[in-house]
């Protein structure tokens, strides 16, 4: 990568934890051509998932709700989710295919183990 990034933390657990302390989400779409060269090759890397993550995108997939899941969950802990925008349907169609191609990963990763 060309630069550091202050967003990207180790939790006490071992985890990395993505702090969103920019314009929020709506804000990371717009530059999604800059780091899907990183992004995509990355996911490519790694084939170790948490099983709840891996239920949760196949249920995000096999449902295609992604955004609608997503609204129910800001509207229900955002308290300003009211006076605040959301996704356009351009963008909701993205964050579907992203959790579409995560599944996709998911599933390669798997047949690869049960092949060894």
């Amino acid at each position: 990568m060309h630069r550091a990034t202050s967003n990207l933390h180790r939790a006490p657990n071992g985890g990395l934890v993505f702090i969103d302390n920019e314009a929020g989400l709506v804000h990371g779409y717009r530059l999604l051509s800059m780091w899907d060269k990183y992004n995509e090759p990355l996911l490519r890397s790694v084939c170790i998932f948490r099983e709840a993550t891996a239920q949760r995108v196949r249920e995000l997939h096999r449902l295609q709700n992604a955004a609608s899941e997503l609204l129910r969950l800001y509207r229900t802990h955002e308290p300003l989710s009211g006076r605040l925008g959301f996704l356009s349907e351009q963008q909701a169609q993205l964050l579907q295919g992203r959790i579409d191609f995560v599944h996709k990963h998911i599933l390669h990763c798997k047949a690869m183990a049960t092949s060894l």
